[in-house]
């Protein structure tokens, strides 16, 4: 099995023609606030699309993470990715670029590439979904440096909505927390 998360732009998936068109025409128009982009990229294409925030993603990491034979880092350089079942076992190889070779090279350590699972995750169970946190986020910096990193780019109506919306950050997000909440149906 092949996994494969290609640049940006070169997915040649269904839904590139949508964002194509969004592209094109964001290009010829000023987005300036999250109102903005969303209304802009709604009309951006036919039929109009339905815009809205991402606040939940399923946590497909706490599904493997009990099944990962080790602790995974550093895996968001590579663009692709080989799975291979050996004797019930599966293995991972990984490249940068098409043109490259695949990691690690077979060697006695590595005769199939990097043991990933241990086990085999029971795949039809149920996977949570999880909400985005804003823990991380300083707001405080955010909060001093945005104003001054673009007070000479931004009109003096969206510089407004940006102090409005990060002053009100939190509240912002539990509102849309609750609404997830409330009418998400799984």
């Amino acid at each position: 099995m092949y996994v494969l998360f290609l640049p940006v732009g070169h997915i040649h998936e269904d839904v590139d023609q949508m964002f194509s068109c969004v592209e094109q025409h964001l290009r010829h128009t000023n987005v300036c606030t999250l109102e903005d982009l969303a209304k802009e990229a709604a009309k951006s294409f036919t039929p109009n699309t339905d815009v809205r925030p991402v606040i939940t993603v399923q946590d497909v990491k706490a599904l493997f993470s009990q099944h990962l034979y080790s602790q995974f880092a550093n895996h968001s350089r590579p663009l692709w990715f080989r799975f291979r079942k050996v004797d019930k076992r599966c293995y991972m190889h990984f490249k940068k670029w098409e043109c490259e070779m695949w990691e690690p090279e077979s060697c006695e350590e590595y005769p199939h590439g990097y043991l990933v699972l241990k086990d085999v995750p029971e795949l039809h169970q149920r996977v949570e979904w999880v909400m985005s946190n804003l823990e991380r986020l300083d707001v405080e910096k955010l909060t001093k440096e945005l104003p001054e990193a673009y007070r000479h780019r931004l009109p003096s109506a969206a510089q407004h909505w940006w102090a409005k919306f990060i002053s009100n950050l939190s509240s912002t997000y539990e509102v849309l927390s609750s609404f997830w909440c409330s009418s998400h149906v799984y």
